[in-house]
């Protein structure tokens, strides 16, 4: 099977890619433009010199990449920098510059500059180009698994809730009352309710049960499961066919004429209408909206569809202990089937940064391996293991943003570039705080670098407000790092950097910890082999 690129999976070749050139002097841009190889099936290129033109340009060019000149007449690189960031916050900026001092090069990077690239070495701004357009596309791809995972763990936590409604259930009405509060409240949804299809000459919906904001719009509003206007919307078209209906844009559904002006006047950007069944007969419909657009994608409407399956289960026997327990090991299968995407996006996330370095490949899931063992051999409960597990497999995921050239050098880093590479928890932190993991993985990524004296960084915490996952984290990257060639040195071996721990031991390293891990090694229970940590059975 061939293996698509980078490139090839965002669209990078298939589609010219817009650059923006923000260059005073005329020569020096046509140079850029050269350098890049000109107009081509690539690249389409527009130049600006003023800020005026710049930011008009942000808006009609809409471009890919920026490429700015850090001096211009009445206008500066790092205000260029926030126009773009304000305007285009996921574009990457390169500074294509004729002189750039090591403390302001510093600067332009913490500000949100991508890369920076010297007119004296612009036989280097192809290559940097590229990168930078990779890592745009690569990032763009993490945040569509962010959002796929949030939306996937907020129907998952409904179902939960609703399985437990479902357990106690002895009532219809007081079921669905429940069941729209847990989608509504744990959900986060603006609106659910759910709607009975009638028996009558109109085939009306009545509407039984509803949370949210809702009231005044199904007061508002009028609903058939009749092959006609006021049933040709989500809910009629649901009970009608027995199938899911979703609106991810009611601005543009065709089917939500009726009740679009009602809907978005309360906030209400995307619907999904499912259908409810007792004996096999529907029996109406759940309607859940969301305030955002383009909500309810492939895994949401998912495990939702399982949600209403579940909900016509009560709805046809709530007395029937066995389909209950059905539903549960449904719920479970679910919970692990997230658990599944999870754990594998956190590894496609953790090959994209090791990628970058092939210096210390392996080196988080090495450090994931071993917090693990450490975490099992302090008897921890197993939900806590895994979160250990996780954070570790991903705990440099900051280093994404720390320039390639910083990563391998060979030699000691400057106080600068210390500076950068000190920042990656925190960039770590960033990224991952937006993830609603079962677990706190940001904050155990984020602290993983602190130490029990307050010496650690980034934000000098010490003792038990470190939490545990990150001191577990924190002893593990210490003894893969001290055991593991660098760029900079070659390994240091297991010994010595066993023996750095215990000379640490209380002060720097939580004693807990650091006895559990020594315990594994000095037992010959767990041991470096061909860089795979394995543990003895």
């Amino acid at each position: 099977m061939m293996i698509q690129s980078s490139k090839e999976r965002f669209g990078l070749e298939t589609a010219l890619t817009n650059v923006l050139i923000l260059e005073d002097e005329a020569g020096d841009a046509k140079l850029i433009k050269l350098k890049l190889g000109g107009e081509s099936e690539r690249y389409a290129f527009r130049w600006v010199a003023t800020r005026k033109e710049f930011i008009r340009a942000l808006e009609e060019f809409r471009p890919a990449i920026i490429l700015a000149d850090f001096t211009l007449p009445a206008y500066d690189g790092l205000t260029a920098l926030r126009d773009a960031r304000r305007r285009l916050p996921d574009i990457p900026v390169i500074m294509v510059t004729g002189n750039l001092g090591e403390e302001t090069a510093v600067e332009v990077l913490k500000k949100g500059a991508t890369d920076y690239v010297l007119k004296s070495n612009l036989a280097r701004l192809p290559s940097a180009v590229e990168r930078a357009l990779e890592e745009a596309g690569e990032r763009a791809e993490r945040q569509r698994v962010q959002e796929e995972l949030r939306r996937s763990a907020r129907a998952l936590r409904v179902l939960s809730q609703v399985n437990q409604v479902l357990v106690r259930a002895t009532e219809e009405d007081s079921f669905l009352r429940e069941i729209c509060q847990a989608i509504a409240k744990l959900g986060k949804y603006r609106l659910a309710w759910v709607g009975e299809a009638m028996r009558d000459s109109g085939k009306t919906v009545r509407p039984l049960a509803y949370a949210g904001e809702g009231k005044g719009y199904l007061k508002d509003i009028r609903v058939s499961w009749d092959d006609n206007e006021l049933g040709r919307g989500p809910t009629g078209i649901a009970i009608r066919s027995g199938k899911p209906y979703i609106a991810r844009n009611v601005r543009n559904k065709a089917a939500f004429a009726s009740w679009r002006e009602a809907a978005t006047r309360r906030g209400f950007n995307s619907s999904i209408a499912l259908p409810l069944f007792k004996q096999d007969e529907v029996f109406g419909a759940l309607n859940i909206y969301a305030a955002e657009r383009d909500a309810f994608d492939r895994k949401e409407a998912g495990l939702l569809m399982e949600l209403a399956s579940d909900v016509s289960f009560g709805l046809a026997s709530l007395s029937e202990r066995a389909e209950r327990a059905r539903s549960q090991q449904k719920l479970g299968q679910s919970m692990e089937q997230l658990r599944a995407a999870i754990a594998g996006a956190v590894q496609a996330i953790a090959l994209t940064v090791e990628s970058r370095d092939p210096y210390t490949a392996g080196h988080q899931q090495r450090v994931a391996d071993l917090a693990q063992a450490i975490a099992v051999e302090m008897c921890l409960p197993a939900r806590q293991i895994d979160g250990i597990s996780m954070a570790g497999a991903i705990h440099n995921l900051g280093k994404i943003h720390v320039p390639a050239e910083i990563l391998s050098k060979p030699v000691k880093l400057t106080r600068a570039e210390m500076e950068i590479m000190r920042s990656h928890p925190q960039i770590s932190y960033e990224i991952l705080k937006t993830i609603e993991f079962p677990w706190p993985i940001a904050d155990i990524v984020l602290q993983h670098h602190e130490r029990m004296d307050g010496s650690g960084y980034p934000n000098g915490f010490s003792g038990n407000d470190i939490l545990l996952e990150a001191r577990v984290l924190a002893v593990a990257d210490v003894v893969e790092a001290m055991s593991s060639h660098r760029p900079y040195r070659p390994a240091l071996g297991e010994q010595l950097a066993l023996m750095e721990l215990s000379r640490g031991r209380g002060r720097l390293f939580d004693e807990y910890v650091i006895d559990s891990c020594l315990r594994l090694f000095t037992e010959n229970r767990y041991f470096f082999k061909d860089k795979i940590l394995t543990q003895m059975l």
